[in-house]
């Protein structure tokens, strides 16, 4: 009964934080900081400790699939440097500047240091993603890929941390020796990468990609085999390898499956998408805020926390737009990549109560690991907000508006619900037909619109060439030959893509929209077949 209050108040706090344009994580969280603190609400509510563990794990598994499903490994290949440099680099500068000040200059310890320095540098995908959509739809940006490529960044950026973490995490809180723990983590990451490749390899074949609910099939594997290698890890005592076969598993299936289906991983990504909105946010930044006690919580605590988080952002920033000056990026574009790796929310909401389940049993480090649960909250409650303001009000400003001119194969760069990206897709992902549009320039959204009346008067246009088939070498439509019509067609095309502003709708009359059997090189005579003639034993039959 508790667990079904808590998702309902949940949704419903986030849906009224989604309307005034505010992160629906906040509203969860602010719930949940409110239930925990009211003390009749506190006393009458009550989650049994083995169902925050479970449901924290599977808001994690859920949260890593997400982040696999936004990178795709043929763009990585393709521009590895500013991938590598923002989504790898710049979060470690961020992580290490992060360490070096609750060690050095507020005397954290530093293993509690280093896992506190990865926890704090990642970026939230569930506070971007909506307003790099808003972006997207409004084709800003999009001439250099700008709000893909912050996904991409944003995902390896959590991806990276999050294997980090783990790993730190063995090694602070394990009591053996270090050199046994250096010998089993290297063996365990090594059996971890076989075994996520291999189950990966197998999703390729498995279900069969033509079948009816072939991406059905696929999500439900991929969840049940993630959520078994989490818990399983879990069982074992070897969480981080968990969490490495995991992400292979994902990233070697959806390798494949983006060239397999013409829907490429689109409905995968809606569904966890789903999942993640309707089911694991609410629950997951709920209890989030359950476990932060305002009464116990200093103003030295937040203090600290707000000094902490903006030494870390500043040397982001600057780390940012260092890496970007010969990217071909201009100062406000650089700005936007700034203003979008400052959110925290997610990565921090399902790692930071595990610190303090881990440090349970070491008295010396617990204090400090609650103190680094209450300035996670506090960074969510501060950056979050600020960052989707910004990309909501400032982004559009900065951003140029790219305008795409009518071709027969448009490319543009399309960002998923989820926030998987395609790297360049054709502009007929949704059953449109990319020919020539109204000419001109024109806007993504208009251009779609167009293409899309242009397909159904093709479709009509078609069905009235049927009836005139048998009529064009009898003399019908002026007693033009099919060839003919193609070749003026051809050169029609051309004139158009040459000076788009003089073509407009003077498109010549065919029999068919655009004949594929078009000769390159023209028949020989003798092999042609000449037209009866009406004098013709065969003609006089009809």
């Amino acid at each position: 009964m508790s667990l079904f209050f808590v998702i309902s108040l949940g949704l419903l706090g986030g849906r009224l934080f989604f309307y005034v344009r505010l992160p629906p994580s906040i509203g969860c969280l602010l719930l949940g900081i409110a239930l925990r603190n009211i003390p009749i609400i506190n006393e009458w509510l009550w989650i049994h400790p083995t169902w925050d563990l479970l449901l924290g794990k599977l808001s994690f598994a859920v949260l890593l699939v997400r982040c696999c499903l936004g990178i795709d490994l043929s763009t990585v290949i393709t521009t590895p440097v500013v991938l590598l440099a923002l989504g790898g680099l710049a979060p470690l500068l961020e992580s290490t500047a992060i360490c070096l000040a609750a060690h050095l200059i507020f005397a954290f310890p530093l293993g509690i240091s280093l896992i506190f320095g990865l926890l704090l540098g990642a970026t939230s995908q569930a506070v971007i993603i909506p307003s790099l959509l808003n972006l997207q739809n409004k084709n800003l940006g999009t001439d250099k890929g700008i709000p893909s490529l912050i996904v991409a960044c944003a995902s390896i950026d959590n991806l990276l941390l999050v294997i980090l973490y783990s790993v730190i995490q063995k090694f602070v809180f394990s009591p053996e020796a270090p050199v046994e723990i250096i010998l089993a983590t290297i063996g365990e990451v090594v059996a971890s990468v076989l075994v996520g490749n291999l189950l990966g390899w197998l999703l390729w074949w498995f279900p069969r990609r033509g079948d009816t609910y072939t991406h059905l099939a696929r999500t439900i594997l991929l969840v049940s085999l993630c959520v078994a290698l989490l818990f399983s890890s879990v069982r074992l005592n070897v969480e981080f390898a968990g969490v490495i076969s995991l992400v292979t598993t994902c990233l070697t299936a959806i390798r494949m499956w983006r060239v397999d289906s013409e829907k490429k991983t689109f409905i995968e990504e809606k569904t966890f998408a789903t999942f993640w909105n309707l089911i694991f946010q609410p629950i997951l930044f709920v209890m989030f805020g359950m476990k932060f006690d305002i009464p116990n919580t200093s103003g030295q605590t937040v203090a600290i926390g707000l000094a902490i988080l903006g030494i870390g952002v500043g040397i982001r920033a600057l780390a940012v737009i260092l890496l970007t000056l010969c990217s071909g990026l201009s100062f406000a574009e650089q700005l936007v990549f700034v203003g979008s790796f400052f959110p925290k929310a997610t990565i921090q909401a399902v790692l930071a109560p595990s610190i303090v389940l881990a440090a349970s049993g070491w008295l010396d480090l617990l204090p400090y690991s609650q103190m680094i649960l209450a300035i996670c909250v506090v960074s969510i409650l501060i950056t979050a907000p600020l960052g989707q303001l910004f990309l909501d009000v400032c982004a559009p400003q900065l951003l140029r508006k790219d305008f795409v001119q009518s071709c027969p194969d448009l490319f543009q760069v399309n960002i998923t619900p989820s926030g998987g990206y395609y790297g360049s897709s054709k502009i007929d992902q949704d059953g449109f037909d990319p020919s020539l549009g109204q000419g001109g320039y024109v806007s993504y959204n208009e251009l779609k619109s167009s293409l899309e009346r242009e397909r159904q008067e093709r479709q009509q246009q078609r069905a009235q060439d049927s009836h005139q088939m048998e009529n064009v070498w009898s003399g019908g439509n002026n007693g033009i030959p099919i060839e003919d019509q193609a070749r003026d067609y051809e050169r029609y095309v051309d004139q158009r893509l040459k000076n788009p502003s003089n073509a407009r709708d003077d498109l010549p009359v065919i029999v068919s929209s655009p004949p594929p059997q078009v000769e390159r090189f023209p028949t020989p005579s003798f092999m042609k077949k000449p037209p009866p003639s009406q004098n013709s034993p065969s003609f006089q039959r009809f």
